[in-house]
């Protein structure tokens, strides 16, 4: 059975807010950029618009239940919500670093040399690791959030 698709908004929404908002602020502090409100609550609302996007588009959440049951994790164990969380948080960082780079500085070449793929692809190897962690805290809240608004998500058969 196919989740409804309020469940699937709320859960794309929330786990985007989420991870989209620590991954600003890791980026702003990365780059040693200020983090001045309305620059902060741009860059967070562009963020969470990507991820939000990207959720809808791809089937991150169900990518991450195969990747779990390829590794023979059990359903809402310890195991499954980390290799979940391995999927999501690849796939998220690396669209919405995408993203907010391409907000932030644009396409073309900075007057240092530097490309819009080195500035794209720096930062993901310390931003991940945040942006996993995020959504290892920030899954099973979204999930049961996304259940009350939108309906009981299904069980695998």
């Amino acid at each position: 059975m196919k989740p409804s698709f309020g469940f699937v908004f709320t859960l794309s929404l929330l786990m985007s807010f989420a991870v989209g908002t620590v991954m600003t602020f890791a980026m702003a502090l990365n780059n040693g950029q200020p983090l001045e409100p309305i620059l902060v609550l741009t860059q967070m609302l562009v963020a969470t618009v990507i991820g939000l996007v990207v959720m809808l588009v791809l089937p991150i959440a169900r990518l991450g239940e195969k990747f779990a049951e390829f590794f023979g994790a059990e359903r809402s164990g310890l195991a499954w919500g980390l290799l979940q969380s391995v999927v999501i948080a690849t796939v998220m960082t690396f669209c919405v670093s995408f993203g907010m780079t391409a907000f932030a500085t644009g396409f073309g070449t900075m007057p240092d040399g530097s490309t819009f793929l080195i500035r794209w692809l720096a930062p993901i190897a310390s931003i991940w690791g945040i942006a996993y962690v995020a959504t290892i805290l920030a899954l099973p809240l979204a999930t049961t959030v996304a259940q009350k608004v939108g309906g009981k998500k299904p069980q695998a058969a």
